[in-house]
């Protein structure tokens, strides 16, 4: 279920549904929002924005005023609703949810750190307007496997989307790997991709011990933030293809500072293993609303690999979820042929679904 208000008058929003799957989220079809909390962008009469609804923790024992609390961004309101109520919510000027859940989950994330995204009927645009080098933030997501003698008039339409984009990237809102013409592509540059996409309701603790001294919590601290970032410049570094350090460092300052925002937001949270003040291991874990959760970013220091870390931090943060999020679907998407996926097998994801996209990088990138 997806839920869009309309302002009307400036202090009035009416809601509308759009393929429901629950109901019941409020008996009273409008609500009084006082206009000084609305963006100025968003007071003019018929604008869209879009409502998330946060389920309160368990046991919570709130009024209905209480309940109707809301906290505002540019394009957003989150409204506080009992738990078990959450509805997931993409973006504003979408008309249809992704049958792709790897992508549905992409999209509920991309528009948390600022994300724009467009319904042109036959694909959807997203744009990162914060992180123009962001491939995956910066792409057009079919609707359906491209045809063949389709290529040329997909790279118009990703150009008209994204005019100074010097990477081409497209999703396939498909589930089990179909790629209609990806041949055609490829020889044009593309790289064909198929991730896994593995879900759990509930993770399982790793057998192996967590090394001793190191502890598992979320990123508060600028000190934090800094640390996630040095965890990520040593990953890239350590890579076997590494990304240019200089372009790679403003693209994760980037990356972590949306995913900042969006914990800020109460979306989730950036959660890491530390050895004092050193960031050894990391990973965000975000709702998708509707008790659906999602994992960003898993990575380990290359001198701390193969120790149990990045196992107790999935573990950690499927727990935290469940707790915090309400989460009842955990989902994480990893790369078949990389040895991530077994690990998160080990602690209780199976495979659900392949999630397809196609990308050319920038020139030598």
């Amino acid at each position: 279920m997806r839920v869009f208000f309309h302002l009307n008058g400036g202090t009035k929003v009416v809601y509308e549904r759009y393929e429901c799957s629950r109901s019941g989220l409020l008996d009273d079809p409008t609500f009084d929002l006082p206009t000084h909390l609305i963006p100025r962008p968003l007071r003019p009469i018929g604008s869209r924005f879009l409502v998330e609804w946060v389920p309160l923790p368990r046991g919570a024992n709130l009024g209905e005023d209480e309940r109707r609390q809301f906290f505002v961004s540019n394009t957003r309101v989150l409204v506080l609703a009992p738990s078990g109520q959450g509805a997931p919510c993409y973006a504003p000027g979408m008309s249809r949810t992704p049958r792709s859940l790897g992508y549905r989950t992409d999209l509920a994330l991309r528009v948390q750190a600022g994300a724009e995204v467009e319904d042109h009927g036959t694909y959807t645009v997203v744009r990162s307007p914060a992180n123009p080098t962001f491939w995956w933030g910066n792409f057009l997501l079919l609707h359906e496997p491209p045809r063949p003698g389709t290529l040329e008039d997909w790279q118009a339409r990703f150009r008209e989307a994204h005019p100074g984009a010097a990477h081409v990237t497209f999703g396939m809102d498909t589930a089990d790997g179909e790629a209609g013409a990806a041949a055609e592509f490829q020889a044009a540059g593309f790289r064909l991709d198929r991730n896994t996409v593995l879900t759990t309701a509930r993770t399982t603790p790793p057998a192996k011990p967590l090394p001793e001294g190191v502890t598992l919590r979320s990123l508060e601290t600028d000190a934090d933030w800094d640390a996630a970032l040095t965890l990520r410049l040593a990953v890239n570094a350590a890579d076997e293809r590494p990304s240019e350090e200089a372009g790679y460092r403003t693209f994760a300052a980037q990356r972590l500072a949306g995913l900042r925002a969006a914990q800020e937001a109460g979306h989730g949270a950036y959660l890491g293993a530390f050895l004092e003040e050193q960031m050894l291991a990391g990973l965000g874990v975000y709702s998708a609303g509707g008790g659906v959760t999602r994992y960003q970013n898993v990575e380990t220091h290359p001198d701390w690999r193969s120790r149990g870390l990045a196992g107790h931090l999935v573990h950690f943060a499927g727990e935290w979820a469940r707790a915090r999020l309400g989460a009842h679907t955990l989902v994480i998407v990893a790369d078949p042929e990389y040895h991530a996926q077994r690990l998160y097998e080990r602690v209780g994801f199976r495979s659900t679904e392949v999630q397809t996209g196609l990308e050319r990088p920038p020139a030598g990138g």
